[in-house]
């Protein structure tokens, strides 16, 4: 059953409540601390930028019984404007202290947060404690309102102070990427390297090759080509003597032999001689 405004201040539902804050079944709590998540200290007054965050603390403090649990909103003014808070819900029974929220700037302008600004609006609900099973964990018990902010701002060192934190993300990103491409420039440089000095060494072991293959050139130009040269050479010169020779001995073979033909051919006398006789003894 959902209690009236005045149900809840009978029951003391909570403490330093204003009368301009409660309407016919509701309550609506006011900022009395807020911790910034710049660096991470109690102030009475911040401005959110859009995507900023910050926790507020409520001024009242909640004194449950076991019968009676109470639920919370945020604020439709504050909604409207862009606020949001994130961790609303409910209030379990039996709960003492007071409660943070975590408000978020989701509007475009920046937004004043301060002490006293009505933040949470709560409704507060009875029911049958006798159909309340057993609980196992038990409820975190502050003895001071000191405890409960060093808590909260023991949280709040795990927060950013901009909801997402777009920039530092970007950046984040955009280091990764420039982190990444200059593992991979580097790479490339000592591939590149490797690469030259594989193609150099590829070189020099060419050029080494080919002035080998020159070296052996010349000296088989020198040892075995230009002798051959000059041995034909000689060869040919020889041989045209011979055959000069010979040709001087063919011209003496043949006037040999018209000399010797000459000599062994018969003497046949003229026509009308007689015969020369031979000489007889008388």
């Amino acid at each position: 059953m959902i209690l009236t405004n005045k149900e809840i201040i009978e029951l003391n539902l909570l403490s330093d409540i204003e009368p301009e804050c409660l309407s016919g079944v509701s309550y609506d709590l006011q900022i009395n601390e807020i911790i910034e998540l710049e660096n991470y200290g109690i102030v009475d007054k911040v401005i959110l930028p859009p995507q900023g965050m910050a926790i507020a603390i409520s001024k009242e403090e909640f004194n449950l019984p076991d019968n009676v649990t109470a639920y919370t909103t945020v604020k439709n003014r504050l909604s409207l404007k862009g606020i949001m808070a994130v961790n609303i819900g409910v209030v379990d029974p039996g709960f003492s202290g007071p409660i943070a929220s975590l408000l978020i700037n989701f509007g475009r302008d920046n937004f004043v947060l301060e002490k006293g600004r009505q933040f949470l609006r709560l409704t507060f609900h009875t029911f049958d404690r006798e159909r309340l099973a057993p609980i196992g964990r038990k409820m975190p018990v502050f003895d001071t309102r000191g405890e409960y902010l060093e808590e909260r701002i023991k949280d709040a060192k795990s927060l950013d102070s901009k909801f997402l934190s777009l920039k530092k993300t970007i950046e984040e990103v955009k280091r990764d990427i420039l982190d990444s491409n200059e593992k991979k420039i580097d790479e490339a440089k000592k591939d590149a390297r490797k690469d030259i000095k594989d193609t150099v060494d590829g070189a020099i072991k060419l050029a080494f090759t080919i002035i080998a293959g020159l070296v052996s050139l010349i000296i088989f130009w020198r040892t075995v080509i230009i002798p051959t040269i000059e041995v034909i050479t000689n060869n040919k010169a020889k041989t045209e003597e011979i055959d000069s020779l010979r040709n001087i001995t063919k011209t003496y073979e043949s006037r040999f032999k018209n000399i010797e033909s000459n000599i062994l051919k018969p003497t046949i006398p003229a026509s009308g001689t007689a015969p020369t006789s031979a000489t007889t003894n008388q």
